[in-house]
């Protein structure tokens, strides 16, 4: 008969339970696992003692002949199985979207297995659509399983299978705190009982647990609290885990956080101070990161030609600034971005191989990998180039099996292609290279690498909430106890609904609530100190969890404020880390802004500077800002091309369309041709070759956009814009079409005169006017815009021929809306006045002006700014 042993909280559960004697002991965990053994002490000349989990556990007493396939091998056995009205009716296109189904579908069977369901209640609607399909799935699925020798879990955990041979030298079976045991487990133990001393080890009341079930049926908390026991409430993450630290630092405490493995603890906090104790995946390794980076670009790589082909900027920014990239390449980044920089500058939305060759050549070997793994649409042949890349020199010295898990991931998924289970790649992906690289990445994922880190060195301990064991601890701390935080289980919906999950006796989100509260509150009960820390923040609807309340109420506690204020942030971090910057995050009083703009205009011109419309626009705007971009040519940082083409590639582009246009149509407009819409296939024919060599400048997923919808407007606006020139001129004019002299992208002779002369500093004007056209009585001047424009600058461009001294036709002709926006023909004067004294200002202030605009909000130097109150 089982022995059940209970235990109070004030005693250490591994010291009652563990002894010399062998013994199998199984526990909730890998935490307590470990624990455990720390407790062990093998008696001389006996068996070892196994400590394991229940799947191990099962593994030893349900022995299989067949191969069981796990975790990959049966997402890939799955869609191979899956016909063309399955994949539609579960909207799977490929086989990345059947990777959720599958872990639903194989668990769904398992659970099954675990409770012993054998009766199913009626169903109707789509839960009885859903159990055909994949009823007839899984008859499929067990047929081909049969044909090949394989099983897998739900089939090899069948009490029917129960074997104990392979631990017959042992007497005694010891489980530890099995408060959430299956109907399956509950009848192992029942016949493990008929040989074996079976004893049960539960740290709670007797009347809590429910022996015949073998399951926790309630727990309430303590009358009467034991523990000094504290709670903290922090408005922000970073305040938390300060607080927390403080805390375990002065007490020596051991720290529990739930879902550790999502927070990035262990890239901030040092590994040579704080032993972060949750699992770590294979992916926080540089070797990972340089493959993921890799991936991405393949995501995003075009072919083009024979040659190498296109990669978008944004990613090409994302991996270089990487360190692992420059590191594997042996490239400076600095240098890297600046070339790349300059490309951004241009516009530029991709790079391809002939800009790489020409600009960047030290990301080339970057481009070719990537080529590489395009062209693969075989598993094996991608892991052979994977094992030819020399990844050792990615090694951290911070783990230290992060090379042999990699291997030994890649001989794993050899297997998989040896097995046969995929049969042809190709019915997997849309994409062969980049589903086949997605597959390696998600099955490296679940690798598990450890530090090397002395292990001798005491240091303090974060170990994740469902991982840490039930030690007993002197002092505790437990962070992250806000609402959300704290595992609370899920519907498991994948067929059923909670009610018919109960009916059938299966474990509902409340049976799962009911364990993780008992768990978290047997680490509280345990300690002789406890300190809880949550975030409490109305504005972000942060609030302390259930648990944390229900403490509160029934212990009449109080929440504290965290004893780390944001004021206290830059000494306390300054004090645990051993990297001390000095730099001031606090708040200081800055002096007035005194920098010397007359001094230094002159000392970096040499006294004499150009002057366009837009740098006069930048004085009026900002004297700082125009200093910076216009005088030392500061940069304020790469703007990455969106989707849609930057605004300036596609005025230029717009430009070059109008230069074009008017140049191949010249002689039928000076011929005077009545029609010359007729001409319309030309114009159409050169509005795709100008969208074609500007490919490089936006998304290509766009494409059609342009052509579609861009191109045709643009054709109707080349003649809109002769049409409308023609009726804006004397008919005498329009009547001498050969006397006209039409000038494009013209740049003035005079350019280089001097404009201004003040305090040491000379101005010319500078510029290039989109069409001058001289007709014999007119001078017209036209500016063309893809958005909106000032006709003052018609005016400066007036002043730039000849000081504004002849009356002209000014216009501004906008391609996308086909209008023309005329100015004055007699106000170049009035324009050069407004410039004199704009110039006479800024050349005559000794320093800045202190000033404040709602779109110095907007500027891209504002974090450097000295000038902005």
């Amino acid at each position: 008969m089982m022995d059940f042993r209970y235990i109070d909280f004030s005693q250490n559960l591994f010291e009652e339970a563990i002894t010399g004697e062998p013994a199998i002991y199984i526990f909730p965990n890998s935490g307590d696992i470990k624990a455990a053994r720390t407790t062990y002490n093998r008696e001389p000349l006996t068996v070892e003692s196994k400590f394991l989990d229940w799947n191990s556990f099962k593994e030893m007493i349900f022995p299989v002949d067949q191969l069981v396939l796990k975790e990959e091998k049966l997402s890939i056995a799955l869609f191979s199985l899956l016909n063309t009205d399955e994949k539609r009716f579960l909207n799977i296109n490929e086989y990345s979207d059947v990777l959720e189904f599958s872990g639903l579908f194989h668990n769904y069977y398992l659970e099954r297995a675990e409770y012993l369901v054998e009766s199913w209640p009626v169903l109707e609607g789509w839960q009885k659509e859903r159990l055909e399909l994949i009823e007839k799935l899984r008859s499929r699925y067990l047929n081909w399983l049969k044909e090949n020798n394989y099983s897998d879990r739900s089939l090899v955990y069948d009490i029917n299978n129960f074997d104990p041979t392979g631990i017959k030298s042992f007497e005694r079976i010891v489980v530890i705190n099995p408060v959430e045991t299956s109907p399956l487990e509950k009848e192992i133990l029942k016949r493990l009982d008929r040989d074996f001393k079976v004893e049960i080890f539960l740290q709670l009341e007797k009347s809590h647990y429910s022996e015949e079930e073998l399951r926790l049926e309630k727990f309430q908390l303590p009358e009467k609290l034991e523990v000094d026991l504290k709670l903290y409430t922090a408005d922000e993450e970073i305040g938390q885990l300060a607080s927390a630290l403080k805390v375990a630092v002065e007490n020596n405490a051991e720290m529990i956080s739930p879902n550790l493995d999502k927070r990035n603890y262990r890239q901030l906090l040092s590994e040579k101070e704080i032993e972060v104790q949750s699992a770590i995946s294979l992916t926080e390794s540089s070797l990972y990161r340089f493959l993921n980076c890799c991936y991405n670009l393949l995501l995003n790589y075009e072919l083009e030609g024979n040659g190498l082909g296109l990669l978008p900027v944004n990613q090409l920014l994302k991996a270089i600034n990487q360190p692992v990239i420059s590191r594997y390449f042996d490239f400076d980044i600095k240098e890297v971005r600046s070339e790349l920089n300059e490309l951004i500058g241009q516009g530029y939305f991709y790079i391809n191989g002939r800009l790489v060759t020409d600009k960047i050549a030290a990301i080339k070997p970057l481009f070719l990998i990537v080529n590489d793994f395009s062209e693969m649409a075989d598993l094996t042949e991608m892991i052979d180039y994977l094992d030819s890349l020399e990844l050792e020199s990615l090694a951290d010295p911070l783990y230290k099996d992060e090379i042999d898990q990699f291997y030994d991931g890649l001989i794993e998924l050899t297997a998989i292609e040896k097995m046969g289970l995929a049969g042809n790649w190709k019915g997997f992906f849309n994409r062969s290279a980049q589903g086949l690289m997605d597959l390696i990445l998600n099955y490296l994922s679940y690798k598990k690498i450890t530090t090397n880190i002395d292990a001798e060195k005491e240091r303090l301990t974060l170990q994740d909430f469902q991982l840490a064991p039930a030690d007993r601890r002197d002092n505790l701390v437990i962070l992250n106890a806000s609402q959300g935080e704290l595992p609370a289980g899920s519907s498991r919906s994948f067929l059923l609904n909670p009610e018919q999950r109960e009916a059938l006796g299966l474990p509902t989100a409340r049976d799962e609530q009911n364990w993780q509260r008992y768990y978290f509150f047997r680490h509280i009960f345990t300690a002789d100190k406890a300190v809880i820390f949550a975030l409490n923040n109305q504005d972000e609807n942060l609030a302390p969890g259930s648990l944390m309340e229900e403490l509160k109420f029934k212990y009449g506690l109080e929440y504290r404020e965290s004893p780390v204020k944001r004021s206290d942030y830059l000494r306390f971090f300054n004090n645990i880390f051993e990297d001390k910057t000095g730099y001031n995050f606090g708040s200081c009083e800055r002096e007035e802004y005194t920098t010397d703009l007359r001094q230094n205009l002159v000392e970096e011109t040499g006294g004499r500077t150009s002057l366009t419309y837009y740098k006069y626009n930048r004085i009026k705007d900002c004297y700082h800002r125009y200093y910076l971009e216009h005088i030392i040519g500061f940069d304020a940082g790469m703007e990455l091309p969106d989707k849609a083409m930057n605004p300036m590639v596609f005025g230029i582009m717009v430009h070059n369309l109008m230069d074009r246009a008017i140049t191949e149509l010249k002689p039928e407009i000076m011929a005077n041709t009545a029609d010359l819409e007729a001409h319309s296939d030309r114009v159409e024919e050169l509005v795709e070759r100008i969208i074609d060599k500007y490919y490089l400048f936006y998304d290509q997923r766009f494409k059609g956009y342009y052509k579609e919808i861009i191109k045709p407007k643009l054709v109707a606006s080349v003649f809109s814009f002769i049409e409308g020139l023609f009726r804006r001129l004397p008919a005498s004019s329009v009547d001498n079409l050969s006397d006209w002299d039409w000038k494009l992208e013209y740049t003035p002779e005079n350019k280089g005169a001097g404009f201004y002369q003040g305090d040491g500093m000379e101005f010319y004007l500078s510029g290039r006017i989109d069409l001058l056209i001289d007709t014999g009585q007119d001078q017209v001047l036209v500016d063309f815009k893809t958005g909106s424009g000032s006709v003052e600058q018609l005016d400066f461009y007036s002043l730039l021929l000849d000081n504004g001294d002849i009356n002209k036709k000014k216009y501004i002709y906008n391609i996308m809306d086909e209008l023309f926006q005329s100015a004055n023909s007699d106000t170049g004067n009035e324009m050069a006045e407004k410039i004199r004294l704009e110039l006479e200002d800024l050349t005559g202030a000794e320093y800045y002006k202190r000033i404040y605009k709602s779109r110095c909000e907007r500027c891209p130097y504002l974090s450097i700014c000295q000038v902005v109150k």
